[in-house]
């Protein structure tokens, strides 16, 4: 029989002539080698580990058994195996440390101790392209042994070891042969395969090998001179076995040799579609019909690796289709150009303009649609020719991430624009196409950082939810105190309120989008912007303080006239929670009057039409010189009502009287405060 593979050995080289040591110094062989137990037993010899007092390290020991002491073959076989094993320098085949002979003649030689497992032992834990990439290597250490012109003679999946660090070794070189010899040994000379023992046969007289990996002129040495094709039907036969867990010919010694010798064709059934015909090719009947050597095996395996031919028409499908991913969104942009101009022309007409009126806006109407459409029916045509890279090759990784891009894209859009139906169809796409990578990015947590001034102040969450149509911050759970770094949060909006001793409660909201994070970094900065709280007496009932951050403007789609989407950094600033009203601004007036300047407080009074200075005054004076509600005024008014006819310079010289009045510089919020202050920070909704 083989000798079973060694637990481990990998490379190394002799010690030479030139070492540095004087002979004189090394130790004697028997005192050298500490033996440290077995390892192996073969039909050859015996394997164990010994220590290297020399060297001082471990290795694996081969010694020829003792009952082959007097066979001149078994002695010439083995330290054959030890010259041919040193002579075959590759990563992939293990060389020789030392050899020399035991006192009572038996040849030994050395090699280095790797743990590890065989690649038949290892192969079902390993996928399918993990063991298809070890064979490579493999491929690799044979396709060396052939350029010397040294044929195996012996693969299979236990011949096979990978390393402790995946290092791929071909192990057991007892039975190789070199091409050039003149002759053959008399115990490849051919025998009756129903006198075959049921497992692999090294004894004088029978054939060499193990009998589920040997080709038909191994088999039989007539047929055919042993070659590098030789070796290619083993490989392709241990491949089918590491793929499948199944022999190439299933049964008995017996039944095995039959099926070989008479050219039964294996049907290769579980094997990787794309793998069987190289299978098919390296387990060809006659040795010309496979391929030439390892070498050629390995190339195609490694096509098989990448992939060519699919990866190829995979990326010409991809150039395809990114030829057309810019054009949904110029027509969506075209429709919503042609919307407007309809907008701009049937805004202003009353519903019984005439028709011919409305005809040009109509028309702008319908190319609006019709670009909707067109719009639509390029998205699926890009989508389908994404889906055509895939069924090209399934798991091309930059056609899979375009399709992820798109539909990420789409459902983005589609939560910016608050469509919930159309989001939810995303949803479902997305988890169709890649369920494990995006189930955390679908899920969508986030993260919040706030830091404060001063810091530790304390912090409760708070979940915005929809109650009647509003929505609502619900107490959601106390946060540990400022500051907060990358603290998890899940996507939705929520509202943080700060308080601190001596300060005033701060609410900061935050929106944390699909995986977003929010850090309060300002534009130009690295670092998170501390949100100041100011003292307790600094804001009163009347005012709201909006600290620093971020906020979405824009993109309103009920917004005709609208601003597109954008996330906009506003720093702190305090505003009046309510408008400013009829009762409000009466007192202003009043007390322009007490202060000797009624023709200020007659040019501001509120007028019906702010362009007519001659429009009718929402107030009327008393017969104290006060000002009241002119309920004549054409429309029944209140004094908690917004006050309304009041132009610019008027609101300004009122802001003014404020900042006299309690020493806080007033202005009136510029658009985007407004927007912020009124929308949150998350673009919702305001009429």
């Amino acid at each position: 029989m083989t000798d079973p593979p060694l637990t481990a050995l990998t490379a190394a080289t002799t010690q030479g002539s030139d070492d540095p040591r004087a002979p004189a110094d090394r130790p004697d062989p028997a005192d050298r080698y500490l033996d440290q137990g077995r390892l192996g037993v073969g039909g050859m010899g015996e394997v164990r580990q010994v220590h290297d007092r020399f060297l001082d390290r471990a290795v694996a020991r081969k010694v020829l058994h003792a009952r082959l002491i007097g066979d001149a073959r078994a002695r010439a076989r083995f330290e054959a195996e030890g010259s041919m094993t040193a002579g075959l320098e590759h990563p992939g085949i293990v060389p020789v440390y030392d050899r020399g002979a035991r006192p009572d003649g038996r040849p030994w030689f050395t090699m280095k101790l790797i743990r590890g497992q065989t690649l038949a032992a290892a192969a079902a834990a390993l996928s399918t392209r993990e063991i298809v990439d070890a064979f490579a290597r493999v491929c690799d250490a044979i396709a060396y042994a052939h350029a010397r012109g040294v044929v195996h003679r012996d693969v299979k999946p236990a011949n096979i070891m990978i390393g402790a660090f995946g290092e791929v070794l071909v192990l057991d070189w007892g039975i190789a042969r070199r091409l050039d010899r003149d002759r053959r040994d008399r115990d490849d000379a051919p025998r009756d395969p129903g006198d075959a023992p049921p497992d692999a046969l090294t004894h004088a007289g029978q054939a060499i090998g193990t009998p589920a990996y040997m080709p038909p002129e191994q088999i039989d040495p007539r047929r055919a001179p042993l070659g590098p094709p030789t070796d290619v039907y083993a490989l392709g036969a241990t491949l089918y076995r590491l793929v499948t867990g199944r022999p190439v010919h299933p049964g008995c010694t017996r039944a095995i040799w039959r099926a070989v010798l008479t050219g039964e064709r294996p049907t290769l059934d579980g094997a990787p579609d794309a793998l069987r015909p190289i299978i098919a090719r390296a387990l060809a009947h006659l040795p010309a019909d496979r391929y030439p050597d390892a070498g050629a095996l390995g190339a195609a395996i490694r096509r098989w690796l990448d992939g060519d031919a699919r990866r190829t028409e995979a990326r010409r499908r991809l150039r395809h289709a990114a030829e057309h991913r810019a054009r949904p969104a110029q027509l969506r942009a075209d429709a919503a150009a042609q919307q407007e101009r309809a907008d701009a022309i049937l805004g202003p007409l009353p519903p019984f303009a005439p028709l011919d009126d409305k005809a040009p806006g109509w028309a702008h109407e319908d190319r609006a649609a019709e670009a909707r459409r067109a719009a639509r029916i390029a998205e699926v045509e890009y989508v389908q020719a994404l889906h055509a890279v895939l069924e090209a090759d399934p798991d091309f990784a930059d056609g899979r991430a375009a399709l992820t891009a798109h539909y990420r894209e789409r459902l983005l859009d589609a939560e910016a624009h608050h469509d919930a139906d159309r989001a939810a169809e995303y949803v479902a796409l997305l988890r169709g196409h890649d369920p494990i990578g995006q189930a955390e990015w679908l899920r969508g947590d986030g993260a919040v950082t706030l830091v404060t001034d001063p810091p530790g102040a304390a912090v409760a969450l708070y979940r915005f939810v929809e109650q009647r149509r509003r929505r609502v911050p619900v107490f959601d759970r106390a946060l540990p105190p400022t500051p907060l770094i990358d603290l998890p949060l899940p996507m939705g909006s929520w509202l943080l309120r700060i308080t601190a001793p001596g300060r005033h409660p701060v609410d900061y909201p935050v929106h944390i989008e699909r995986a977003g994070r929010w850090d309060g970094v300002a534009p130009g900065e690295s670092s998170p912007h501390a949100i100041w709280l100011p003292p307790s007496h600094a804001i009163t009932g009347r005012e709201r303080y909006v600290p620093a951050g971020w906020f979405v403007s824009g993109g309103d789609p009920d917004a005709p006239d609208g601003l597109p989407r954008r996330r906009v950094w506003l720093d702190a600033f305090v505003i009046e929670r309510d408008p400013v009203t009829h009762g409000t601004y009466r007192a202003y007036l009043d007390a322009l009057v007490a202060a000797g300047r009624l023709d200020d407080a007659l040019d501001r009074v509120p007028l019906g039409d702010v362009t007519d200075k001659d429009a009718a005054r929402a107030y009327r004076r008393r017969d104290d010189g006060t000002f009241e509600l002119d309920q004549a005024f054409g429309r029944a008014l209140a004094s908690d009502w917004p006050v309304t006819g009041v132009d610019w310079s008027r609101a300004m010289a009122y802001a003014g009287w404020q900042t006299e009045r309690d020493g806080h510089r007033w202005r009136l919020p510029h658009e985007l405060e407004w927007v912020k202050a009124a929308r949150g920070v998350d673009g919702r909704l305001f009429p």
